[in-house]
C-alpha cells in the first residue's frame, strides 16, 4: 500500500483532494461516496470533516487499509460500473483518479447518476497527480 500512499503525499495531493471537498460542497451529515478510493485517504478526511462516507474500490487490498484509516465510515470491494449502493442514496459522487484509467467511462457516469439523490447530487472527478 505504500504506492497508494505516495500518491497521496506528492506535491499538490492535499490541496487536490481539499478542491474536490469543495467541488462536492456537501454540508455536515451528508451522504458521500468515494468510488475509487484506495487505501481511503479522502474517505477519512470526509468523514472527519461530518459526512457519511462510503468508499469503494476494486482493490481488496486498498480496502482493508482504508477500513483501518477511517474505521468509522463504510467500504466496498466492487467495480465502479457496478455500485453496491441503492438508487438515489447518496448526496455527492467523489472519483478523483478514476476515470483516465477506464477503457469504457460509460457504465461508471451511469452508475454515478444512478446512485446521486436525484434533487442535486454533486460529483467530483478528475486525475489524482498535482500536474494534471
Amino acid at each position: 500500500m505504500s504506492f497508494l500512499d505516495r500518491i497521496e503525499e506528492r506535491p499538490g495531493a492535499a490541496e487536490l483532494r481539499a478542491a474536490s471537498y469543495r467541488m462536492l460542497a456537501l454540508k455536515r451529515g451528508a451522504t458521500c461516496v468515494d468510488v475509487g478510493c484506495g487505501a481511503g485517504q479522502a474517505v477519512a478526511e470526509l468523514a472527519r470533516k461530518g459526512l457519511k462516507v462510503t468508499g469503494v474500490d476494486a482493490d481488496p487490498d486498498a480496502i482493508e487499509v482504508a477500513r483501518e484509516r477511517a474505521p468509522g465510515a463504510m467500504f466496498h470491494v466492487a467495480h465502479s460500473g457496478d455500485l453496491p449502493l441503492e438508487d438515489g442514496s447518496t448526496d455527492g459522487y467523489r472519483a478523483l483518479g478514476l476515470f483516465h484509467l477506464l477503457d469504457d467511462p460509460a457504465p461508471t457516469i451511469a452508475e454515478a447518476h444512478r446512485v446521486l439523490h436525484p434533487a442535486g447530487g454533486s460529483w467530483s472527478a478528475g486525475r489524482t497527480t498535482a500536474s494534471s
